[in-house]
């Protein structure tokens, strides 16, 4: 009896050795710069239960074991930045949990790749992240002296930095187009589209939803995707615009109704959005080439100022600056009735919604890495 008990016993022990081993994975590497500081790993599962893990290193060395996923999860690593003595400022990397072991390798300092080596779809994403490094390194720096200069910048350094932005966002967004398209089976192409939701039109997002395959369609980063998708569907091609009215600038009522007729271009703008200001040499040139034509331009500026005069103030100031001369309207006027922002769910900016004569809108675009707009009037004006 004594020896069956022992049996029992020891059977139950390797069984639970076995669940352990299978139901976890270990994930570890080296990350250059570390030297012993903690950083955490946090992640929503596919129940959209939120969880997290904080990692103490040995030097630049760490190993930690998570749970196995039955498919692919988000993961996010955040750290204090080598470069940096704020321990607020982080420098986040993303990877997968998924069902394999997985080896982390980088040096966040010089702007190396996050390497990933483990399960398929991870080892899929490691590809991509190497191709983006040289333009991931160049909008980093971008950004940091856009957003986080201790002096404020003159107008010809914010243009010049939000330049380099631009440019390196249209070569992250050539790479992560060409990767979906090419790998419709990836779950890295399900992060894409949830990652890069304001570079496509309503249209092309929907038709690269479509041509995925069904591998991860139902994970917990699919069904965001689908929120997205259903915020775009509200402005997809084809929809009327929707009905504001405000007294721009020089004084005349503005309102889709009043377009009708017209070909126009609603740019969701502000004065403090440094893409936003650098995209107005662009229209510039599209407007005097397309204006004579009929074509108009309504600028809805978003102002940040506390008060209603530091609003008009900065805004003014701004359209002088950048010497647009077309229709400008002010979101904040008027806002308690109806707020324009809000009608065409704008969540980033700058965010540009061509329309047609026939008052319908024909694309969108929330970023300046699309052409879609420019292929738009083409065709209809030819030229």
């Amino acid at each position: 009896m004594k020896m069956r008990l022992s049996l029992i016993t020891a059977l139950s022990l390797l069984t639970s050795a076995g669940w352990a081993q299978t139901d976890s994975i270990t994930i570890s590497g080296n990350i250059k710069g570390l030297n012993g500081r903690k950083f955490f790993i946090n992640w929503t599962d596919n129940a959209a239960k939120e969880g997290g893990q904080t990692v103490q290193p040995e030097g630049d060395r760490f190993n930690v074991k998570i749970a196995a996923q039955t498919s692919p999860i988000l993961a996010r690593l955040s750290m204090p930045r080598p470069f940096s003595d704020a321990a607020k400022d982080v420098a986040p990397g993303f990877f997968f949990i998924y069902n394999k072991d997985l080896k982390i390798t980088f040096d966040p300092a010089n702007g190396e790749a996050m390497q990933l080596k483990g399960d398929a779809e991870n080892n899929k994403f490691s590809d991509l992240l190497k191709q983006l490094a040289p333009a991931n390194a160049k909008d980093e720096r971008a950004m940091q002296k856009l957003y986080y200069s201790k002096t404020p910048l003159s107008k010809e350094d914010s243009i010049k930095y939000s330049k380099e932005a631009d440019e390196a966002n249209k070569t992250q967004f050539g790479l992560k187009d060409a990767f979906v398209r090419k790998n419709p089976d990836a779950f890295a192409s399900i992060y894409i589209l949830y990652s890069s939701e304001y570079y496509y039109s309503a249209d092309e997002y929907l038709s690269l939803w479509e041509g995925l395959t069904p591998a991860f369609k139902e994970t917990q980063l699919a069904k965001s995707v689908k929120e997205n998708l259903t915020k775009l569907y509200h402005t997809k091609a084809g929809t009327s615009a929707f009905e504001f009215e405000r007294t721009s600038l020089d004084g005349k009522k503005v309102s889709p109704s009043s377009l009708k007729g017209k070909v126009y271009l609603l740019d969701f703008w502000g004065s403090w959005c440094g893409p936003c200001r650098y995209s107005h040499k662009h229209l510039k040139e599209m407007y005097a080439k397309y204006k004579p034509a009929g074509f108009e331009i309504v600028a809805v500026a978003q102002e940040r100022g506390k008060t209603m005069e530091a609003c008009k103030a900065s805004w003014q100031k701004a359209i002088a600056e950048d010497g647009i001369n077309w229709v400008h309207v002010l979101n904040q006027e008027g806002i308690e009735q109806l707020d324009i922002v809000k009608s065409y769910m704008v969540k980033g900016f700058p965010t540009k919604i061509l329309i047609g004569a026939d008052g319908k809108i024909i694309t969108r675009i929330s970023a300046s890495a699309s052409d879609a707009i420019d292929k738009a009037l083409e065709k209809i004006y030819g030229f």
